[in-house]
């Protein structure tokens, strides 16, 4: 199973290359890991637009024609899509090989039923934020092929369960945090891919109660309301902690203020305040979400002393 991650170098020494960003998995020297660069294009925008598609009636999975929205691959980082509409699409939007820090933004999904909401594939440190499906589509949300330290937050569906679809190949170190109305774990993908997720997803103040996945086991967590029996805090397997309320509730903001520097209060309940760090432009040097698997993973780990597990 390899892995392809982009990042920037932040300095080159005699013999040692300094990274911009902590690394997100061993790195043995007997796996013959290779340093190459990355021809991306970045600072690539699409905004405020509504995307139509025919109104046909949907052809079925995997029988769709097309009528796909937006697609980022083949290296793209540092760019964005807000403001947009879909309506009648088989997928929204697509994001897939070596790209990094696309931010998702105000999106709505109208029309008849769909394939893909959002396709998260191969990529890293995306933000996907504001979302509202008044379609009903097989994979509202999907993670795939190791995508990892993506972040979806405010998401709303209308009279429908949203599906987080961990559609196998090892997306791990995903963030589902400030989901709005009733949520589940339905996922596709191929059973010769796979799992459906890799280590460290994690599910944060979900406001409905989630049902825990079957494969939990893998270093999953889950902190808010949820259907399981009793608690289950183990710092090698899962991770899940029932809460009727959890503050902050949009884990990601509160991370995003704490590693910036900046104040930010969350009082769990009502709409998110203002985001401290907000750019109009979508602050694309560094990334929205850049940098959230140290902070996360760190955040869990006092939660867990603070329970005595070490």
């Amino acid at each position: 199973l390899g892995l392809s991650w982009p990042v920037r170098i932040q300095a080159v020494g005699l013999g040692e290359v300094t990274l911009a960003q902590p690394l997100r998995t061993d790195v043995r020297a007997d796996w013959q890991p290779t340093l190459y660069t990355l021809e991306a294009l970045s600072g690539v925008g699409v905004e405020h637009l509504a995307l139509k598609f025919p109104d046909t009636e949907y052809a079925g999975h995997l029988n769709e024609p097309g009528y796909n929205g937006v697609f980022f691959e083949d290296g793209v980082v540092d760019s964005w899509v807000r403001g947009l509409s879909f309506h009648n699409a088989d997928s929204g939007l697509l994001v897939d090989d070596l790209t990094k820090h696309i931010t998702g933004q105000q999106l709505s999904f109208t029309g008849r039923q769909g394939h893909h909401g959002l396709n998260i594939a191969h990529t890293h440190d995306g933000l996907y934020t504001d979302l509202v499906f008044d379609a009903y589509f097989v994979h509202h949300m999907t993670v795939d092929h190791r995508a990892s330290g993506n972040v979806f937050s405010r998401v709303s569906g209308e009279g429908q369960p949203i599906h987080l679809d961990h559609h196998r190949d090892s997306p791990f170190e995903n963030l589902w945090t400030a989901i709005r109305g009733e949520a589940d774990l339905i996922n596709g993908g191929s059973w010769c891919a796979g799992p459906p997720s890799g280590a460290r997803s994690t599910f944060w103040g979900l406001e409905a109660p989630l049902i825990p996945p079957y494969w939990a086991h893998v270093q999953t967590n889950m902190v808010g309301p949820s259907t399981a029996d009793q608690d289950e805090l183990s710092e090698h397997g899962a991770w899940i902690e029932r809460m009727d309320e959890v503050q902050p509730r949009n884990l990601h903001l509160a991370q995003r203020a704490q590693r910036l520097g900046l104040s930010y209060e969350d009082t769990g309940l009502g709409e998110d305040p203002p985001d401290p760090a907000a750019d109009p432009t979508c602050g694309c040097k560094g990334g929205p979400a850049a940098g959230l698997g140290s902070v996360l993973l760190g955040l869990l780990a006092l939660r867990r002393r603070r329970h005595g597990v070490s």
